[in-house]
């Protein structure tokens, strides 16, 4: 925020007339807490509600989505690695790197990562202020990265239902349901539309620049050699 003057330069913009949509307020009954229309359940123009298994899925440019995003205690999903080339099986070797951005650690237990089938929840883990964690599918972790100086966390034997290596989708999801991040790839565009470009068996996806966030498979380029 200024009162100087900027420039913008926008790469492939469209614009098109519209009208001002029309969005009906949505009255929240009072509770105790200051929670907002994402945490109570209220509807929110352009996001999808529906839940399974206790988890809320939001879409991606929803109001509620950026919401549950900004929310999450600034903890972004900064680098995968779903097709690990290593002696140990595929499923086992995976591994998901999380950053904190904000000026506290973060006890992130009884949060959880889900693929596009099943959730694993993080029994105990803390993020470090301006820090990264690692939640790995199994100690086949520890052999791989044996000097990792961060949190780490075993989740028991893959992460979901084994992480697809031609396109899938990850959600970290908080105590209370709320999607903090969510990446997609290959031929998965369930968040992102287009998906991240799927990477060779070995390679990682990693952020463009360590826990800047815009919603956009953008933000994430092949990474010939993982570092967790």
């Amino acid at each position: 925020v200024s009162t100087g003057a900027a420039s913008i330069l926008v790469d492939d913009a469209a614009f098109s007339a519209a009208s001002a949509p029309h969005i009906e307020p949505t009255p929240v009954a009072a509770a105790s807490g200051n929670g907002s229309a994402a945490e109570t359940g209220a509807s929110t123009a352009g996001s999808t509600n529906a839940r399974t298994g206790g988890v809320r899925y939001l879409a991606p440019g929803s109001r509620a989505f950026d919401s549950a995003q900004a929310g999450g205690g600034n903890i972004v999903i900064n680098e995968i690695l779903y097709d690990a080339d290593s002696d140990a099986p595929d499923d086992e070797a995976e591994w998901v790197e999380l950053y904190n951005a904000s000026e506290t650690s973060i006890d992130i237990g009884g949060w959880s990562l889900r693929d596009g089938a099943s959730s694993d929840v993080v029994q105990q883990l803390v993020v470090p202020a301006h820090g990264f964690a690692i939640i790995g599918a199994s100690t086949a972790f520890l052999d791989a990265y044996p000097k990792v100086d961060a949190p780490i966390a075993i989740i028991g034997g893959r992460i979901g239902n084994a992480l697809g290596n031609d396109g899938d989708r990850l959600y970290l999801i908080d105590g209370a349901g709320m999607v903090v991040d969510a990446v997609s790839w290959g031929d998965d565009t369930s968040v992102f539309a287009p998906a991240i470009d799927d990477v060779p068996s070995g390679h990682s996806l990693e952020r463009r620049f360590t826990g800047v966030d815009s919603n956009d498979a953008g933000d994430f380029v092949d990474n010939e050699r993982p570092s967790p």
